[in-house]
């Protein structure tokens, strides 16, 4: 479902005139239901503290008194749920006024005052409204499961008066239907508990990881600086990582090298090193000639 879209319930609400409607069908002619009683001190769910009563003894909450428990900040973000749970009514075939009357809430700014809009919902505009919330929001899946079950319960109550006949809401399909969607969304909101402090144990083990890395690159260091490379060493170093880099013969490396040598300079280390019975790299050494042969290396060896 698109998110800006009203969420539309099934029409188990009261109608217009405060008669629970049952299957499309209203109480007929019975008398209206007497005045819901105020929740009583012991009750811990904060939609039933902060229930308010008409002086005709019909109840209705506060949208701004319920915004902090809906996860609202923003006055204008209350409102928009409002809007859509409106909308939602009205393709009920209830009407929005009647459930959504617009009320003014005295608010202090300073010294002064100020009255701002507000909204007096019936139970099922406030049912209306948390289906209309936003989902993601731990306050709004408690408003769902208060709402949906408490007015569910009130219709089991319209049921024994008006058809005269005991439910159980025990074996209530209904209610149990309506119970087990709030115990999936119960198990959503405990998963999302655990993967949150998956993530902050994996964020604490970088934290330490990465605080191992730091007192490893602050690890005391030498004060006397390391001998430099040598120009042999240099020579070596440069034929060994062409030999790498390229997966050539190591042997077949010296070679073009004692060769490109021999080349620029006249000088046949090789067949030096053949008579002396020594290594030709020996032979350019004794020779004092291995900045030349460096200087070779580098330029042919890249």
């Amino acid at each position: 479902m698109d998110a800006n879209q009203p969420a539309t319930p099934a029409k188990l609400f009261p109608d217009n005139q405060g008669a629970l409607v049952i299957n499309g069908q209203s109480g007929g002619g019975l008398p209206p239901s007497p005045p819901t009683p105020a929740a009583s001190p012991a009750s811990t769910s904060p939609f039933d503290q902060i229930r308010r009563f008409r002086p005709d003894g019909t109840e209705f909450w506060s949208a701004r008194e319920m915004m902090p428990y809906l996860g609202y900040a923003k006055w204008e973000r209350m409102q928009d749920a409002v809007e859509r749970a409106k909308a939602a009514c009205q393709n009920s075939g209830y009407a929005p006024d009647d459930h959504f009357p617009g009320a003014g809430k005295s608010v202090e700014f300073g010294k002064g005052g100020k009255v701002a809009a507000d909204f007096h919902l019936s139970r099922y505009g406030c049912y209306l409204l948390a289906m209309n919330g936003d989902p993601r929001k731990a306050e709004v899946a408690a408003a769902q499961h208060y709402f949906a079950t408490r007015t569910r319960e009130a219709e089991l109550v319209a049921t024994l008066v008006t058809a005269r006949a005991p439910v159980d809401p025990a074996t209530d399909p209904i209610l149990i239907a309506l119970k087990a969607v709030i115990a999936v969304r119960e198990d959503q909101l405990a998963l999302r508990s655990v993967v949150a402090d998956m993530k902050a144990t994996l964020g604490g083990l970088v934290a330490i990881q990465r605080a191992g890395q730091v007192s490893l690159l602050e690890a005391p260091r030498s004060e006397k600086p390391a001998a430099p490379l040598t120009t042999r060493a240099k020579v070596n170093r440069l034929v060994r990582d062409y030999t790498f880099k390229h997966s050539l013969d190591h042997d077949a490396v010296w070679n073009r090298l004692y060769t490109e040598f021999r080349d620029r300079y006249q000088f046949d280390a090789r067949v030096r090193a053949k008579n002396a019975g020594v290594r030709p790299l020996d032979i350019i050494a004794a020779e004092n000639l291995m900045e030349e042969l460096f200087a070779v290396a580098s330029e042919v060896l890249v």
